[in-house]
């Protein structure tokens, strides 16, 4: 073998063994997530408003109607039913003025939020599993199988078919999209602008987005194996601190922030524990989702007085719930935005089909339970 075959060898080795995966079947893996996703969630387009905060909301709320200075300004001050959140009220503000009070759109809008998120969602988890030093071919049937496993699952039913959640779809891409931009080369200028105005953005939709340099951490630890500068995170643990401190003052303005002599610190910490060791059991193993969770300490009867009647509550409906015993007093979350409560619009008439939902619920409405 000559010296230049020498020299050739290694080079078309690593072509071979290092090759990008190809980004015509990206396109096609991604397509086909978003596809799925969108027939998945297709039946949430006939939903109406749910009588779970959808009529605070939207329903009885004049002040997000429309986008002059008035209502903009209302938008960016308003701390409503303890949430701030201005974009994602301009997002309503911007679907009231295409639609008026018909829910196909809020929901379209939502649907449509969510499809973007998980094709982002494709592309963070592609780059990361090429990172990650995953073999080429696996790179695209993992990050397409993880997107869509996220995409579908029975968690995401209630922020994608509760117009009320609209914060939650807003800033979720947000946040996808900031992660999205905070992977790129340490080196390139365009890096952290882009990850600043996704993050301004994702904090603008939903307090919620204050964990970005947590997760930016993370990231960077593994599978990105680089060292976390602080001058990068500075300017985004400032936006979490100011995000943080909105959010206690918005929950704060709702009664929502109980004292320490209510809830000591020990048990404040125990619940959070206790809610991380909740949502990673419920998305292992997705069932008896319910409209709302009280802690191990309280009993079903100790809800909330403002929980909506349930059409499981109706005798009719519990004998065909096929829930168990103790458990139907409750709805599943995909019942909790379901048809069952209807705002008044064209759309009410509709209300004694049965549908399909989302994946694996079957949901019925009945003209009685339409308010």
């Amino acid at each position: 073998m000559t010296r230049s075959e020498l020299q050739l060898v290694p080079l078309a080795t690593a072509s071979a063994s290092g090759r990008s995966p190809s980004p015509t079947r990206a396109g096609r893996d991604a397509a086909a997530v978003v596809a799925i996703t969108a027939l998945a969630f297709l039946p949430a387009l006939r939903n109406g408003f749910v009588e779970f905060d959808d009529q605070q909301n939207i329903l009885e709320n004049p002040m997000f109607r429309g986008l002059g200075p008035g209502r903009i300004g209302w938008m960016f001050t308003t701390f409503h039913m303890g949430h701030w959140q201005p974009l994602s009220w301009v997002s309503l503000g911007l679907d009231y003025t295409l639609w008026g009070l018909d829910p196909l759109g809020y929901h379209l809008t939502n649907l449509v939020l969510h499809l973007t998120s998980a094709a982002v969602l494709f592309l963070l988890a592609r780059r990361l599993l090429s990172r990650a030093g995953i073999p080429s071919p696996g790179v695209d049937a993992g990050a397409a199988i993880g997107a869509l496993l996220w995409a579908v699952h029975p968690l995401r039913v209630e922020s994608v078919v509760w117009i009320t959640e609209r914060r939650d779809v807003l800033s979720g891409l947000f946040v996808l999209l900031a992660l999205l931009a905070w992977i790129q080369p340490a080196d390139r200028r365009s890096r952290l602008p882009l990850t600043l105005v996704a993050a301004v953005l994702a904090l603008l939709s939903k307090g919620s987005a204050m964990v970005l340099p947590v997760l930016f951490v993370v990231l960077d630890v593994y599978p990105l194996r680089r060292r976390p500068r602080g001058l990068d995170l500075l300017p985004f643990l400032a936006l979490a601190g100011i995000g943080a401190a909105v959010a206690v003052v918005a929950a704060g303005t709702a009664g929502a922030i109980s004292s320490l002599a209510t809830v000591p610190p020990v048990q404040r910490i125990a619940a959070v524990m206790f809610n991380l060791g909740f949502y990673l059991w419920k998305t292992v193993l997705p069932i008896r989702l319910q409209p709302l969770y009280a802690y191990p300490s309280l009993t079903p009867s100790a809800a909330p007085p403002s929980l909506p009647p349930s059409p499981s509550t109706l005798p009719r409906s519990r004998r065909r719930s096929g829930l168990p015993r103790q458990a139907r007093s409750w709805r599943p979350t995909a019942t909790r935005t379901s048809p069952a409560w209807r705002g008044a619009s064209s759309r009410r008439a509709r209300s004694s089909r049965s549908s399909r939902g989302p994946g694996w619920w079957r949901r019925r409405s009945s003209s009685s339970s339409a308010c």
